[in-house]
């Protein structure tokens, strides 16, 4: 039951990541394709500098797995385990701070952000298929990380300036 669990979370956590890249404009299918999926999503977080540092401790956590497997017992694994806290430490570190750039590019608030760190799964799913949760790009100054999400994001809007001329027509109007 426990491996299943993890699948679903897995499938889950690729789904809601997927629903988030194609709100900000992306093509959701690259969340399936190792380390390039994770790139994106960690430029739609504006912290792209952070994948950089996640490769080197994912390259730095297979290397002591692989270590560890491969020398049969003849090797002090105590060291190694020791190593793989650091690293596990920090993953945590770049998750929270990747979430911290999320929320910040969607303008959510701190309780959000302590819902991605505790429960990415859950928060993925609703910030992805939310209707009234929209991308602002991670610096919000009118330049985002796609140029289809460039100006207003979900098509023109209408100008409405010169529809009523006072305050006397726009309260005369038929609802």
């Amino acid at each position: 039951m426990g491996n299943g669990f993890g699948w679903l979370n897995l499938i889950l956590t690729l789904v809601g990541q997927a629903a988030i890249i194609e709100k900000a404009g992306g093509n959701g299918w690259v969340v399936f394709i190792p380390f390039y999926g994770s790139y994106r999503f960690f430029r739609i977080a504006g912290r792209k500098n952070l994948f950089w540092w996640y490769l080197a401790l994912t390259i730095g956590l297979f290397m002591c797995i692989f270590a560890i497997i491969l020398s049969n017992g003849r090797l002090d694994v105590d060291n190694y385990i020791i190593i793989m806290i650091f690293l596990s430490v920090g993953f945590f570190i770049i998750h929270i701070l990747r979430c911290l750039g999320l929320a910040d590019a969607f303008v959510l608030g701190g309780g959000y952000v302590l819902g991605l760190i505790i429960l990415p799964v859950v928060f993925y799913l609703i910030l992805g298929f939310s209707g009234s949760m929209r991308y602002y790009g991670s610096e919000r100054n009118g330049e985002t990380d796609y140029p289809e999400q460039n100006g207003t994001g979900y098509g023109e809007q209408k100008d409405y300036s010169g529809q009523y001329s006072d305050k006397k027509d726009f309260y005369d109007r038929d609802f």
